[in-house]
């Protein structure tokens, strides 16, 4: 689905919710996140790193590469219930959700500073640009 009919039919699907509330029940609408990352440009271009120190688990066990993708079936990296983590971590599955994770690929995200920083802790420079 293209990103802007996506936007769309969120907003559209927020503001039904808005309609339900009542004294028990209170939507919190954070739809200008979402136009905050429709005017994202992103700084880092290559591999997310996040995932091999961090991973997010859903309720139902499922293993996800990050917030971004949690409940979408296309990301799951495995499930608690049925292996262990590392056992995840080392499968084939995990490499292969792992290996689709490229900033061209991935939506806008607010882990690209910490991508900046792995990779410059992963492959320092060993010149100096502006050395005096």
């Amino acid at each position: 689905m293209e990103l802007e009919k996506l936007y769309v039919k969120i907003k559209e699907q927020l503001l039904y919710a808005k309609k339900l509330e009542d004294s028990n029940f209170k939507v919190i609408d954070l739809f200008n996140r979402i136009d905050d990352i429709k005017k994202y440009n992103r700084k880092w271009q290559g591999i997310c790193y996040l995932p091999r120190y961090t991973l997010e688990i859903g309720a139902d066990g499922n293993i996800y590469p990050c917030c971004i993708y949690k409940y979408n079936s296309e990301y799951i990296m495995g499930n608690i219930y049925n292996n262990s983590i590392n056992e995840i971590i080392d499968s084939n599955v995990y490499n292969q959700v792992y290996n689709k994770l490229t900033s061209d690929k991935c939506l806008p995200c607010f882990f690209d500073e910490q991508n900046n920083i792995i990779h410059y802790l992963l492959y320092p420079k060993t010149e100096h640009d502006f050395f005096i």
